[in-house]
């Protein structure tokens, strides 16, 4: 389906995807509770938090694994 090039890209978007919805959905309920709104809180919360964390992990994850080996045994 995808070109193996785009692993990368295609792995960071999903798990950026996956835990800002995660801790999105935790957050709003921490803060708003259980309420008849919290589906809209939750969906706009989610919506800023992944246009932070996507570029910031597109940033941050090829860093970690370039010097992941570092700490791995070969």
């Amino acid at each position: 389906m995808f070109d193996k090039k785009y692993e990368l890209t295609l792995f960071t978007f999903l798990v950026t995807l996956l835990m800002s919805g995660i801790m999105s959905f935790v957050a709003s309920v921490l803060r708003y509770g259980i309420n008849s709104n919290m589906l809209l809180d939750w969906g706009s919360t989610w919506f800023f938090a992944f246009i932070v964390a996507f570029p910031a992990s597109s940033i941050v994850v090829p860093f970690v694994r370039r010097y992941l080996h570092v700490f791995l045994k070969e």
